[in-house]
C-alpha cells in the first residue's frame, strides 16, 4: 500500500494541474517541482502540513528511523534534546499542528520502534539530529559574486550561491529521502517574514532557504567544536536549522530599518548552539551586505568573509565541513576541488561553472568511503529571489542532473506586483493575492501606500 501511495503521490505532482488544498495550505507543482504552501498562524500552517503530508510525516518515523537509529540511541537523543535545547514557541506551535493535522486525516501516530505516539517534540527533534548526533562530514557549497560573475551576461555581477545537501543512503534504498524533497512556501500571518526553504515533510528548520528580502542561508555540520570540558551550558540551545530559519524570519534584528543578511547573522550569533556549523549567509547586495560564512561553534563563533580565503580569487568563497579560521583545518578534498576549479577558471563564474562545481564535489565522484549522497544540489539567485534545484532519485544523484528553475512568484503564486502580504489580500488563499485595489503598505517604514517589505 506504502508503494502504491507514493506513486499516486509522484503522479499527483507531476501534473501541473493537480493541487490538494486545506483551509491553511495546498500542495501543487510549480515549474515541475513539488511545493508546500504553507499561511496562517503557526499552528494553523503546522497543522495544514499534516493534512497534506500526514503519511509522508509518519513513514519517516515508521520507516526511516527504524533503519537509521536505535531504540536506544534515539532514546538517549529524545533525552538530551528534552534536558539540554529549548523549541522558540512558535515552532513548538507549528510541530504541535503537524501533529494534530496527520491525526485529523486518520494518520495512526504509533510508532512500534517507539512504543508509543509520536508527538510535537518528536517532529522538533526530527529536525535536530544534525544538532545531537553530528553525522560524518559532508556538504558543499560555493558562493560568487562582484567581479566574479560580472563577466556573465546573465549573473552581470549579482551573486550566486551553489549547495550540495549531502546526506547519508538509506540502507536499501539510497535516495529514499532524498526522493521526498519539497519545496516549502511558508508565509505566516504574525509579522515574521515569508520563507522558502528546501526540505522534507515535517522538517521545520532551514537546511537551505530564501526569504522574501532575497536573503539567502544554507547550513554545513562543522569541526571540531569547542571540547567537552569547555562546553557552555548555561543557557538551553536552540537547534542549528531552527536558529537559521528565526534568523530569516526576523523583520530587523541589527535595528537599522533594513532586511538584510546581516539580520539573519545578528541571529545566528545571538542564540545558544550546541555544536559545529558552518552557515553561508547571502542577500542581493553583496556590497552593501558582505557575503559571509558564519563560523559557529558552542562558545566562539566568527563571520568570515572573502578576505579570510586568501587562497581563492576575490569575491569567491567556499564552504564545506572544516573551519577556516576558528581552528583551521586543511585536510577536505572537496575544499581543494573547489578551490582547484576557482584558479583554473581565474575566478570567473557562471551559472553552468557553479553546476559544474557541485558535480565535482558530488560525494560519488569524491571516492567517499563512507555512504553519502548528495541527495539535493541547488542555485540561489538572491538579488532575483529565483532558484535552482534538482534531487537525487533511481535516475542519478543531484549533481548529476538538470536543475529545474524556478522564482519566488511562482512559488507562491503570485503575480507580478504582489508585495507578498497576507494582510491586503481579497482572495484566499494568500498566495493568490492580486492586490486590487491597491494595497496599503504593511511596512512602517515609509508610511506609503503601495507595495511594502
Amino acid at each position: 500500500m506504502k508503494r502504491i501511495a507514493w506513486f499516486v503521490l509522484f503522479f499527483l505532482l507531476s501534473t501541473p494541474a493537480w493541487a490538494a488544498t486545506v483551509a491553511n495550505g495546498e500542495l501543487v507543482t510549480v515549474d515541475q517541482l513539488p511545493v508546500l504552501r504553507l499561511w496562517g498562524t503557526a499552528y494553523e500552517m503546522g497543522y495544514a502540513q499534516g493534512q497534506l503530508l500526514g503519511d509522508q510525516l509518519i513513514e519517516l518515523f515508521t520507516v526511516y528511523l527504524p533503519e537509521m537509529f536505535s531504540l536506544t540511541a534515539y532514546q538517549l537523543m529524545y533525552g538530551i534534546f528534552t534536558d539540554l535545547y529549548r523549541i522558540p514557541p512558535e515552532f513548538e506551535e507549528e510541530a504541535q499542528g503537524v501533529i494534530d493535522g496527520a491525526v485529523s486525516v486518520g494518520c495512526d501516530p504509533f510508532v512500534a520502534l517507539l512504543g508509543r505516539e509520536i508527538t510535537a517534540l518528536d517532529v522538533a527533534l526530527a529536525g535536530a539530529s544534525a544538532d545531537i548526533d553530528s553525522f560524518l562530514p559532508a556538504c558543499s557549497s560555493i558562493l560568487a559574486w562582484g567581479d566574479a560573475t560580472a563577466g556573465d551576461a546573465e549573473l552581470a555581477g549579482q551573486p550566486i550561491l551553489g549547495r550540495n545537501l549531502d546526506w547519508l543512503a538509506f540502507p536499501g534504498d539510497e535516495t529514499w529521502l532524498a526522493r521526498q524533497t519539497l519545496i516549502v512556501a511558508r508565509t505566516p500571518d504574525d509579522g515574521r517574514r515569508p520563507t522558502v526553504s528546501v526540505a522534507f515533510p515535517g522538517f521545520l528548520g532551514c537546511l537551505s532557504c530564501l526569504n522574501d528580502a532575497g536573503v539567502a542561508a544554507v547550513q554545513h555540520q562543522s569541526y571540531p567544536n569547542n571540547s567537552p570540558a569547555e562546553l557552555d551550558f548555561s543557557g538551553q540551545w536552540v537547534p542549528i536549522n531552527l536558529a537559521i530559519r528565526a534568523g530569516l524570519e526576523m523583520d530587523d534584528a541589527d535595528g537599522d530599518e533594513n532586511a538584510t543578511a546581516d539580520d539573519t547573522i545578528e541571529t545566528l550569533l545571538a542564540l545558544p548552539r550546541s555544536s559545529a556549523y558552518n552557515v553561508i549567509v547571502v542577500d542581493g547586495d553583496p556590497e552593501g551586505h558582505a557575503p559571509r560564512v558564519v563560523e559557529l561553534r558552542n562558545r566562539d563563533t566568527y563571520a568570515r568573509q572573502a578576505a579570510d580565503e586568501p587562497l581563492f580569487p576575490p569575491q569567491v568563497m567556499a564552504a564545506t565541513n572544516d573551519f577556516r579560521v576558528l581552528q583551521p583545518v586543511e585536510k577536505c578534498p572537496r575544499y581543494r576541488t573547489i578551490l582547484q576549479n576557482a584558479v583554473q577558471w581565474q575566478g570567473q563564474y557562471n551559472i553552468d561553472r557553479v553546476w559544474q562545481t557541485l558535480y565535482d564535489v558530488e560525494m560519488d565522484n569524491q571516492g567517499m568511503w563512507i555512504d553519502y549522497l548528495s541527495a539535493q544540489s541547488m542555485i540561489f539567485l538572491p538579488a532575483e529571489r529565483r532558484l535552482a534545484l534538482a534531487y537525487a532519485d533511481e535516475t542519478g544523484f543531484a549533481p548529476e542532473k538538470s536543475p529545474g528553475w524556478t522564482d519566488w512568484n511562482a512559488i507562491f503564486g503570485l503575480e507580478d506586483g504582489d508585495d507578498d502580504d497576507t494582510d491586503d489580500d481579497d482572495n484566499s488563499p494568500p498566495a493568490a493575492d492580486d492586490d486590487t485595489p491597491p494595497a496599503a503598505d504593511s511596512s512602517d517604514e515609509d508610511e506609503e501606500n503601495g507595495c511594502g517589505c
